[in-house]
């Protein structure tokens, strides 16, 4: 199956997590400034072998976590990577899910956050701010992750292939079993953070 076996890059799907990453640290807030330089959409730090291209320049200056959210605006992300340092950046990675078994009722294949015996370079910190690098995940483990922000918890939910089991008598359903909602994974996302990121996702 496509949603448990396949591995994918999740891309800009992964950006709400990196903002949280960085949020929580301290290394950014909401109102944190863009500081580097970018010419034709591309940055090229100074003191980093780093180059990061974006897909357009439509985030508008200064370049916020609110309307970097809104136009999915790459530079950002890795700069904020770059700002939290790889460590912190795959301890959360980790804390929400990445390299860890997905309790299902069919095999998921576990995620990555780095091939084996790659070392960590600031362009692939970078890219990882942004969904790319060697991340890879399954579109069911990801589908999981955002039930943090869609329940409004922070919790990750265990996903449930099927919900309940039940019989016909006559005209009637009859339960036979069901399954209760639980979490996985929790505190996935702070209280604070997910105060700050709904309103944004909501404009994306």
């Amino acid at each position: 199956s496509l949603a448990t076996q396949e591995w994918y890059p999740p891309g800009s799907v992964i950006k709400p997590f990196s903002a949280t990453a960085a949020l929580e640290a301290g290394v950014i807030t909401p109102d944190s400034e863009f500081d580097g330089s970018i010419e034709d959409n591309k940055w090229q730090p100074e003191d980093k072998n780093v180059s990061v291209t974006r897909i357009n320049d439509k985030a508008g200056w200064p370049l916020r976590l609110a309307n970097a959210m809104k136009s999915s605006d790459n530079i950002f992300f890795a700069w904020a990577a770059l700002r939290l340092g790889a460590d912190k950046l795959m301890a959360y990675y980790e804390r929400v899910g990445f390299n860890q078994k997905v309790p299902f009722d069919l095999p998921v294949r576990t995620s990555s956050d780095m091939n084996t015996g790659s070392m960590m370079k600031d362009q692939l910190l970078a890219d990882m701010g942004y969904g790319q690098g060697e991340l890879v995940i399954t579109p069911l483990q990801m589908a999981a992750m955002y039930t943090a922000f869609a329940n409004k918890t922070g919790n990750i939910m265990y996903p449930l292939l099927v919900q309940k089991i039940c019989r016909t008598e006559g005209t009637d359903y009859v339960t036979l079993s069901e399954k209760t909602p639980a979490v996985w994974i929790e505190n996935a996302v702070s209280q604070s953070s997910l105060e700050t990121l709904t309103p944004m996702l909501k404009t994306v």
